[in-house]
Protein backbone atom coordinates (compact mmCIF):
# COMPACT_ATOMS: atom_id res chain seq x y z
CA UNK A 1 0.00 0.00 0.00
CA UNK A 2 1.64 3.68 -1.18
CA UNK A 3 2.34 5.64 1.70
CA UNK A 4 4.34 9.01 2.01
CA UNK A 5 7.57 7.59 2.44
CA UNK A 6 6.99 5.59 -0.58
CA UNK A 7 6.88 8.69 -2.74
CA UNK A 8 9.75 9.99 -0.78
CA UNK A 9 11.71 7.17 -1.33
CA UNK A 10 11.58 7.82 -4.92
CA UNK A 11 11.71 11.13 -5.05
CA UNK A 12 15.31 12.05 -2.96
CA UNK A 13 16.15 8.29 -1.34
CA UNK A 14 19.68 9.37 -0.31
CA UNK A 15 18.21 12.33 1.91
CA UNK A 16 18.02 11.64 5.55
CA UNK A 17 15.37 10.74 7.08
CA UNK A 18 16.22 9.31 10.52
CA UNK A 19 18.82 10.30 12.94
CA UNK A 20 19.15 8.26 16.52
CA UNK A 21 20.89 10.53 18.64
CA UNK A 22 21.47 8.25 21.01
CA UNK A 23 24.13 6.37 19.21
CA UNK A 24 24.87 9.05 16.30
CA UNK A 25 22.87 7.21 13.39
CA UNK A 26 21.74 8.04 10.52
CA UNK A 27 19.10 6.89 8.16
CA UNK A 28 18.91 7.82 4.74
CA UNK A 29 14.97 8.16 2.96
CA UNK A 30 15.91 4.75 0.97
CA UNK A 31 17.64 2.70 3.85
CA UNK A 32 14.37 3.69 6.31
CA UNK A 33 11.78 2.70 3.28
CA UNK A 34 13.34 -0.65 3.06
CA UNK A 35 13.36 -1.73 6.76
CA UNK A 36 9.78 -0.22 6.92
CA UNK A 37 8.91 -2.73 4.26
CA UNK A 38 10.40 -5.76 5.68
CA UNK A 39 8.77 -4.98 9.01
CA UNK A 40 5.32 -4.43 7.16
CA UNK A 41 6.23 -8.19 5.92
CA UNK A 42 6.39 -9.30 9.30
CA UNK A 43 3.47 -7.79 10.85
CA UNK A 44 1.43 -9.06 7.68
CA UNK A 45 2.69 -12.72 8.45
CA UNK A 46 1.84 -12.10 11.84
CA UNK A 47 -2.07 -11.29 10.34
CA UNK A 48 -2.22 -7.85 10.57
CA UNK A 49 -4.69 -6.72 7.56
CA UNK A 50 -6.38 -3.07 6.58
CA UNK A 51 -8.49 -1.79 8.74
CA UNK A 52 -6.88 -3.54 12.25
CA UNK A 53 -5.71 -1.27 15.18
CA UNK A 54 -2.26 -1.57 15.92
CA UNK A 55 -1.67 -0.64 19.63
CA UNK A 56 2.17 0.49 19.51
CA UNK A 57 4.04 0.68 22.88
CA UNK A 58 7.31 1.56 22.14
CA UNK A 59 9.64 3.98 23.67
CA UNK A 60 11.68 7.15 21.77
CA UNK A 61 13.94 4.70 19.28
CA UNK A 62 14.45 3.87 15.37
CA UNK A 63 12.39 1.02 15.82
CA UNK A 64 9.40 2.40 16.89
CA UNK A 65 9.64 4.51 13.38
CA UNK A 66 9.64 1.55 11.12
CA UNK A 67 6.79 -0.40 13.26
CA UNK A 68 4.38 2.85 12.57
CA UNK A 69 5.26 3.69 9.19
CA UNK A 70 5.27 -0.17 8.17
CA UNK A 71 1.53 -0.35 9.89
CA UNK A 72 0.54 2.91 7.49
CA UNK A 73 1.67 0.86 4.63
CA UNK A 74 -0.26 -2.31 5.25
CA UNK A 75 -3.49 -0.06 5.78
CA UNK A 76 -3.66 -0.73 9.40
CA UNK A 77 -4.47 2.27 12.19
CA UNK A 78 -1.79 3.36 14.57
CA UNK A 79 -3.17 3.42 18.09
CA UNK A 80 -0.34 5.78 19.78
CA UNK A 81 0.52 4.30 23.40
CA UNK A 82 3.14 5.83 26.07
CA UNK A 83 5.03 4.07 27.74
CA UNK A 84 4.50 5.43 31.25
CA UNK A 85 0.40 4.60 31.42
CA UNK A 86 -0.05 1.65 33.92
CA UNK A 87 -1.14 -1.78 32.94
CA UNK A 88 -4.93 -0.44 33.98
CA UNK A 89 -4.46 2.71 32.20
CA UNK A 90 -3.09 0.73 28.94
CA UNK A 91 -5.90 -1.69 29.12
CA UNK A 92 -8.40 1.34 29.19
CA UNK A 93 -7.42 1.92 25.92
CA UNK A 94 -6.99 -0.67 24.81
CA UNK A 95 -10.81 -1.51 24.85
CA UNK A 96 -11.55 2.15 23.95
CA UNK A 97 -9.68 1.92 20.82
CA UNK A 98 -10.33 -2.07 20.37
CA UNK A 99 -6.99 -2.48 19.70
CA UNK A 100 -6.00 -5.96 17.64
CA UNK A 101 -2.51 -6.34 18.29
CA UNK A 102 -0.20 -4.87 21.04
CA UNK A 103 3.49 -4.40 19.71
CA UNK A 104 6.24 -3.80 22.45
CA UNK A 105 9.47 -3.82 23.40
CA UNK A 106 11.97 -5.71 26.30
CA UNK A 107 11.16 -2.74 28.44
CA UNK A 108 7.51 -2.28 28.24
CA UNK A 109 6.91 -6.11 27.56
CA UNK A 110 5.75 -6.61 31.13
CA UNK A 111 3.31 -3.97 31.12
CA UNK A 112 2.16 -5.10 28.09
CA UNK A 113 1.07 -8.65 29.05
CA UNK A 114 -0.77 -7.07 32.13
CA UNK A 115 -2.80 -4.88 30.42
CA UNK A 116 -4.35 -7.34 28.57
CA UNK A 117 -4.92 -9.45 31.31
CA UNK A 118 -6.36 -6.33 32.74
CA UNK A 119 -8.53 -5.68 29.90
CA UNK A 120 -12.23 -6.75 29.45
CA UNK A 121 -12.23 -10.84 29.50
CA UNK A 122 -15.46 -10.49 27.48
CA UNK A 123 -13.14 -8.87 24.30
CA UNK A 124 -11.18 -11.17 22.34
CA UNK A 125 -7.32 -11.65 24.25
CA UNK A 126 -5.00 -9.20 21.87
CA UNK A 127 -2.30 -10.80 20.94
CA UNK A 128 1.14 -9.13 22.09
CA UNK A 129 3.87 -8.78 19.76
CA UNK A 130 7.54 -7.96 20.85
CA UNK A 131 10.21 -6.27 18.40
CA UNK A 132 12.76 -7.63 20.45
CA UNK A 133 14.09 -10.98 20.05
CA UNK A 134 16.57 -12.39 22.85
CA UNK A 135 19.16 -12.99 20.13
CA UNK A 136 19.70 -8.98 19.32
CA UNK A 137 19.40 -8.01 23.16
CA UNK A 138 23.10 -6.72 22.23
CA UNK A 139 21.78 -4.64 19.30
CA UNK A 140 18.24 -3.55 20.15
CA UNK A 141 17.34 -1.43 16.90
CA UNK A 142 18.18 -3.69 14.24
CA UNK A 143 14.94 -4.56 12.03
CA UNK A 144 12.13 -5.86 14.54
CA UNK A 145 12.20 -9.32 14.27
CA UNK A 146 8.73 -10.01 16.03
CA UNK A 147 8.26 -13.19 18.20
CA UNK A 148 4.57 -14.30 18.63
CA UNK A 149 3.13 -18.21 18.88
CA UNK A 150 0.23 -16.65 16.07
CA UNK A 151 -2.58 -19.41 16.28
CA UNK A 152 -3.21 -18.24 11.79
CA UNK A 153 -0.15 -17.11 10.84
CA UNK A 154 -0.42 -14.88 7.38
CA UNK A 155 -3.73 -15.20 8.42
CA UNK A 156 -4.12 -18.25 5.91
CA UNK A 157 -7.25 -19.68 7.32
CA UNK A 158 -9.48 -16.01 8.39
CA UNK A 159 -8.83 -15.66 4.16
CA UNK A 160 -9.58 -18.75 3.05
CA UNK A 161 -12.65 -18.47 5.09
CA UNK A 162 -14.02 -15.27 3.68
CA UNK A 163 -13.23 -15.48 -0.50
CA UNK A 164 -16.05 -16.90 -2.37
CA UNK A 165 -14.76 -19.81 -4.02
CA UNK A 166 -12.04 -22.43 -3.14
CA UNK A 167 -8.27 -20.88 -3.95
CA UNK A 168 -7.91 -23.76 -6.45
CA UNK A 169 -8.55 -26.18 -3.48
CA UNK A 170 -5.68 -24.85 -1.09
CA UNK A 171 -5.45 -25.53 2.21
CA UNK A 172 -4.37 -23.20 4.92
CA UNK A 173 -0.50 -25.19 5.27
CA UNK A 174 -0.20 -24.45 1.61
CA UNK A 175 -1.26 -20.98 1.78
CA UNK A 176 1.07 -20.33 3.93
CA UNK A 177 4.10 -22.08 2.57
CA UNK A 178 3.90 -20.63 -0.66
CA UNK A 179 3.82 -17.26 0.89
CA UNK A 180 7.16 -18.28 3.09
CA UNK A 181 8.72 -19.34 -0.18
CA UNK A 182 7.74 -15.74 -2.13
CA UNK A 183 8.90 -13.78 1.18
CA UNK A 184 12.33 -15.85 2.17
CA UNK A 185 13.41 -16.64 -1.80
CA UNK A 186 15.32 -14.00 -3.94
CA UNK A 187 14.31 -15.63 -6.75
CA UNK A 188 11.16 -17.46 -6.77
CA UNK A 189 10.07 -19.24 -10.72
CA UNK A 190 5.83 -19.32 -11.04
CA UNK A 191 4.16 -21.57 -13.27
CA UNK A 192 0.04 -20.83 -14.22
CA UNK A 193 -2.12 -23.74 -12.46
CA UNK A 194 -3.59 -27.19 -13.65
CA UNK A 195 -7.13 -25.35 -14.35
CA UNK A 196 -5.18 -22.87 -16.68
CA UNK A 197 -3.12 -25.00 -18.61
CA UNK A 198 -5.49 -27.55 -18.99
CA UNK A 199 -8.31 -25.48 -21.24
CA UNK A 200 -4.96 -24.00 -23.24
CA UNK A 201 -3.30 -27.37 -23.97
CA UNK A 202 -6.93 -28.95 -25.15
CA UNK A 203 -7.56 -25.52 -27.30
CA UNK A 204 -4.30 -25.80 -28.77
CA UNK A 205 -4.51 -29.84 -29.87
CA UNK A 206 -8.35 -28.22 -31.86
CA UNK A 207 -6.29 -25.98 -33.57
CA UNK A 208 -3.59 -28.38 -34.48
CA UNK A 209 -6.45 -30.49 -35.87
CA UNK A 210 -8.83 -28.95 -37.24
CA UNK A 211 -7.10 -25.95 -38.11
CA UNK A 212 -6.00 -27.12 -41.37
CA UNK A 213 -9.50 -28.72 -42.27
CA UNK A 214 -11.17 -25.66 -41.83
CA UNK A 215 -8.60 -23.62 -43.36
CA UNK A 216 -9.30 -26.06 -46.73
CA UNK A 217 -13.14 -26.00 -46.28
CA UNK A 218 -12.65 -22.03 -46.30
CA UNK A 219 -10.52 -21.97 -49.48
CA UNK A 220 -12.90 -24.16 -51.19
CA UNK A 221 -16.18 -22.05 -50.70
CA UNK A 222 -13.89 -18.86 -51.38
CA UNK A 223 -13.83 -17.47 -48.25
CA UNK A 224 -10.60 -17.10 -47.87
Amino acid sequence: MYDPLTYRAGVTPGATALIDADRDERWSVADLDSAVERVAGRLAALGVRPGDRLGVLLPTRPAAVRVIHATIRLGAVVVPLGPRLTADELAERLERADATTLVCDATTEVDAVAAVDAADPADATVPVVSVDDAGDAADPDTDPDFTLDYDDPWAADRFLDEIEGSAYGTTPEGLREGLRVVTTRETVWLSPGVPFIVPVFLGLVIALTYGDLLFGLLRAIGAV
